[in-house]
């Protein structure tokens, strides 16, 4: 990546229901594309030698919201968020 672009990520998790996140992984077995589900450690690494953008890699929902947070009907998705600057 050149100096200055920056790298955008969304990207499923299990960490905040491991079973369900499993579930919804075998479901993608016989897909064209598989779904791998990560942790936010696992997720983290890909931003090695960016600036993470403030607030960091949070819920996709809490990633710069316009207001406050709502609380959603059956909680927040299950998807990290994060930006980059490369510098």
């Amino acid at each position: 990546m050149p100096s200055g672009s920056y790298l955008v990520i969304s990207h499923v998790t299990q960490d905040f229901n491991p079973e369900a996140a499993a579930r919804g992984a075998r479901a993608y077995d016989r897909a064209t594309a598989t779904m791998t589900p990560r942790g936010r450690e696992e997720v983290l690494r890909f931003f090695d030698g960016l600036e993470l953008v403030d607030p960091g890699v949070v819920q996709v929902s809490r990633w710069r919201p316009d207001g406050p947070v709502p609380e959603l009907p059956g909680g927040h998705p299950w998807v990290w968020a994060g930006v980059g600057l490369k510098p």
